[in-house]
């Protein structure tokens, strides 16, 4: 069956890259899982499996990717791929479901470039189901136009956000800067996944301005899309006790910075009390 699948160049900065079997299953998932919601009939009972999803039972999985492949080899990459929110799945009678997390923000319905790969899924004898492509049709519209995709010019969008807010920031290894930026953008639409591009770009600039006012000198003059990632949990603890650089705290001062952030922050889903 032809079709289509977004790559982005962003995945060489993962760790997902540095693993070819690892690399090659995530690329097996992306295709397996349907392109839009259908009807699906294991074992005689007819189940929904949505857009980003697909049933299938770990020996499916095993057939999929190939001999060198055990139950006990799929259970810890997927296991791997849940803890850093890339899939979610269910256990079902006879099958998984497996949920490509952020599916439409990665694989929106617009016609993909040079980077698009074509393949032919295997068949399958315990379900019988219909991955329906979309077809790759110049005049296909998007009705997610308005939600911020995973383009690399949303992504640098996001760069530029912070290099603004940080006032005095040299970027020495772009690849590392969008590859954390992706990872916010994700962290961001696990709690938003309907915020268009203008409301996620207005959070986070927000976010951002918090983040490099904080009351940490280490973490202040080190501070980039990198470190957000790495010391995401310490740096929201701060905020969330409301410390910034050179501004009072006092919950009677209700046009402080940090008062603003934190609401901003709890409201985007980056900071939790």
């Amino acid at each position: 069956m032809s079709g289509w699948i977004k790559i982005y160049r962003d995945i060489q900065y993962h760790w997902i890259w540095d693993d070819p079997a690892y690399l090659k299953a995530w690329i097996a998932i992306l295709m397996q899982v349907n392109h839009e919601d259908t009807k699906v009939l294991i074992q005689g009972q007819l189940m929904i499996c949505k857009r980003g999803q697909s049933l299938l039972s770990s020996d499916n999985w095993c057939k999929i990717l190939g001999k060198r492949w055990t139950r006990q080899k799929i259970r810890t990459f997927f296991d791997l791929l849940k803890k850093d929110s890339m899939i979610e799945t269910e256990n079902m009678i006879k099958t998984t479901r497996l949920t490509v997390c952020n599916y439409d923000i990665y694989q929106d319905i617009q016609p993909a470039d040079n980077q698009q790969i074509t393949s032919k899924e295997p068949a399958d004898n315990q379900q019988i189901t219909t991955n329906k492509n979309y077809k790759n049709n110049k005049n296909e519209k998007n009705n997610n136009s308005k939600l911020p995709s995973k383009s690399a010019d949303f992504i640098d969008q996001i760069i530029d956000c912070f290099v603004s807010e940080h006032g005095n920031y040299e970027i020495l290894n772009r690849g590392k800067e969008r590859s954390a930026a992706s990872k916010l953008l994700q962290q961001y639409h696990k709690k938003f996944p309907g915020a268009n591009s203008e409301e996620t770009l207005h959070a986070l600039k927000t976010y951002f301005a918090a983040c490099v006012k904080i009351n940490d000198n280490w973490l202040r003059e080190n501070m980039s899309l990198p470190i957000i990632i790495s010391k995401f949990n310490q740096i929201n603890t701060i905020l969330r006790n409301g410390k910034l650089r050179g501004h009072s705290s006092k919950a009677s001062d209700n046009s402080t910075v940090e008062d603003i952030v934190r609401s901003q922050g709890k409201k985007m889903g980056l900071i939790t009390e």
